[in-house]
């Protein structure tokens, strides 16, 4: 997987918000800090991040479309049988680099 260098915190280019742009999976360190104080700091945004205040779980029906702003959204799946049909179909639009 190529590794790039973003901001921990990133402003929203239309609201002008400030969001976290980090997530457990693909953020590895903190540039410029000890590994230790990196790891430290990242694990507390992590947690911060996964309070159930913040999480929004989808309940799916037939026909539902879900569409998120990746800028300032964090998205996962839960686990489902595989007996279960799925289909996913995934737009990217190009956008900014964060700031």
């Amino acid at each position: 997987m190529p590794q790039n260098s973003h901001p921990v915190v990133r402003t929203h280019p239309a609201t002008g918000r400030k969001a976290l742009y980090v997530n457990w999976l693909t953020t590895i360190a903190i540039e410029h800090l000890p590994q230790a104080e990196s790891d430290q700091l990242l694990n507390l945004l992590f947690d911060h991040q996964e309070q159930q205040q913040f999480i929004y779980e989808q309940v799916w029906r037939i026909g539902d479309i879900l569409m998120w702003d990746n800028r300032c959204t964090l998205h996962a799946r839960t686990d489902f049988s595989s007996a279960e049909r799925r289909l996913m179909r995934r737009i990217i639009i190009l956008g900014e680099k964060p700031e």
